[in-house]
């Protein structure tokens, strides 16, 4: 079974879930996680955030709804004012959980926090960007790993960083290293942290980081590891996500990484970190 965990919804694409929906069968993929479209970062006017707001929330529901294998995740600005409201409509309209990207703020942000700890307070998960992000901002350093300690300060939360953190990915290895042995820690109260494996890393690194996110040794990383692609609804190509996904398989057969670890991988950590019960 194979799970894509990142692919964002285009707002100017056409909505098209059954083309997407045939391309996936045609080529053994078996769920999606369809992202919305991105807030609006600078913009204050409330009647504008609110209004470009529930528009990318239709959007990504006019893919979803009524297809159980496309789900959707809500993209949120958590220091928007309303964050904790917008929490609240994306769950009752059936989203799975949330993805977040510092696009202006550190992840610590005091505005942030609160929002952090409701969301994991209702049992769901965010998947951050993390890594250098390719924006036209500077906004780089908003998205290193370390800054992601502050999860330390959510009770339950279970939080996944993408794309590996590049460039910073030993940075990222080590962050989740740390969060191994938080449950020494008197603040330690069940703190989960993922690693989204969606490129990120370009193909000349690609094997040497696996090897490192492996080769650490660290406790439960074949249970936090997640398959995503970074793919879009622009022109989506199933064919091409099953050729990435059959080929990060030979890598990790080239690593010595088990069947039952690779299984982990492109399906069963994605369901327990968004909360699926998926079967076949």
């Amino acid at each position: 079974m194979l799970l894509d965990t990142h692919i964002h919804v285009m707002k100017t694409d056409p909505v098209a879930p059954d083309a997407m929906l045939r391309s996936m069968d045609e080529n053994r993929v078996d769920y999606n996680v369809l992202f919305s479209d991105e807030p609006l970062y600078h913009s204050r006017e409330v009647s504008e955030l609110r209004a470009h707001n529930k528009e990318r929330l239709d959007n990504l529901l006019a893919w979803c709804r009524g297809h159980d294998r496309l789900l959707p995740v809500y993209f949120l600005n958590p220091t928007e004012q309303d964050a904790a409201e917008q929490v609240d409509r994306a769950l009752e309209a059936g989203c799975i959980g949330f993805k977040v990207i510092c696009e202006t703020h550190f992840p610590g942000d005091e505005r942030a926090m609160p929002v952090y700890r409701y969301i994991a307070s209702l049992g769901k998960s965010i998947l951050f960007h993390s890594g250098i992000l390719w924006d036209w901002g500077d906004n780089g350093n908003f998205n290193r790993p370390c800054n992601w300690e502050c999860m330390f300060n959510v009770p339950k939360i279970r939080f996944a960083l993408a794309h590996i953190s590049w460039p910073w990915t030993d940075e990222c290895i080590s962050v989740y290293g740390k969060f191994c042995a938080m449950y020494e820690n008197p603040k330690y109260d069940d703190q989960r942290m993922y690693i989204d494996m969606t490129p990120g890393t370009p193909p000349i690194y690609r094997e040497e980081v696996v090897r490192k996110v492996f080769g650490v040794e660290y406790w439960g990383m074949e249970d936090r590891l997640l398959f995503g692609t970074d793919a879009f609804t622009t022109g989506y190509d199933a064919a091409w996500v099953r050729s990435f996904a059959d080929s990060e398989a030979a890598m990790f057969d080239r690593l010595g990484v088990s069947k039952e670890a690779q299984e982990k991988i492109f399906w069963k950590n994605a369901a327990e970190f968004w909360g699926l019960n998926l079967g076949k």
